[in-house]
């Protein structure tokens, strides 16, 4: 199976970077990595553009697109779009992958066709991110109907993707219920569900960092932000179960 890897980026030429190094280190290779600069003000687009000849001699893809006009939600939809394999998978720019994470999706997704998406495990390098990450995941799994893959590490069916509504369509549900964060992810796995199983595969291991780590006040910030998420989650799980 074929796989291309979508990366929304704003302002990540500090993070970036690493990502795509982890990308290259790969086991086995992706075929097509997508980026979208989201209308970075920084040197985002300059250290993509110095990774291309690198990409070209793993014969892999690197494609650079721009999304100008809104954000997370628009510029993944525009990678969605872009495409061409049939597995396709989302990260974050700050993700970094374990080396067998590609041949570990690829496995996911042959090992049983009913399964339409996949969540792979995630590693948070600040203790109270991964606390809190820990406890919600480990809910979620407990009630398997409820769960969904993050946009910082899932992969999904690109012949589903196109069965099921667009996912600027959770920008409708974000503004009408005044919703803090994108969902897109969350959005898109229940579309899914429609379809087949979305799963938790814990072999795709990923790493990620806290962005609020060691600025003043992180703790109490990270702890407002994650009761919220859990709470909006439930909201929108409700909004979207058939």
């Amino acid at each position: 199976m074929k796989v291309s890897i979508v990366i929304p980026a704003k302002n990540e030429e500090k993070v970036i970077d690493a990502c795509l190094e982890s990308i290259l280190a790969q086991t086995q290779r992706p075929h097509e990595v997508i980026v979208i600069d989201n209308a970075s003000t920084d040197r985002t687009r300059a250290t993509l553009e110095g990774f291309v000849p690198r990409f070209r001699h793993k014969e892999i893809s690197l494609v650079i697109l721009s999304c100008i006009h809104g954000n997370q939600i628009e510029s993944r939809g525009m990678g969605f779009r872009t495409a061409k394999h049939e597995i396709i998978a989302t990260l974050d720019a700050d993700t970094i992958l374990d080396p067998h994470w590609v041949e570990e999706t690829i496995r996911c997704f042959e090992s049983d066709p009913s399964i339409v998406g996949m969540g792979g495990r995630i590693v948070f390098d600040e203790r109270l991110v991964a606390f809190v990450h820990w406890w919600v995941f480990t809910w979620y799994r407990l009630f398997p109907k409820n769960y969904f893959f993050y946009g910082c590490n899932g992969a999904f069916r690109r012949s589903i993707y196109h069965q099921i509504p667009r996912i600027e369509e959770c920008r409708a549900l974000i503004e009408k219920y005044q919703l803090h964060e994108p969902y897109d992810d969350l959005f898109l796995s229940f579309q899914l569900k429609a379809h087949g199983r979305v799963v938790q595969w814990r072999r795709a291991k990923v790493r990620a960092r806290s962005r609020m780590a060691g600025q003043p006040g992180s703790s109490v910030a990270t702890l407002t932000r994650s009761w919220r998420q859990l709470r909006e989650s439930l909201l929108l799980q409700k909004l979207l179960k058939p």
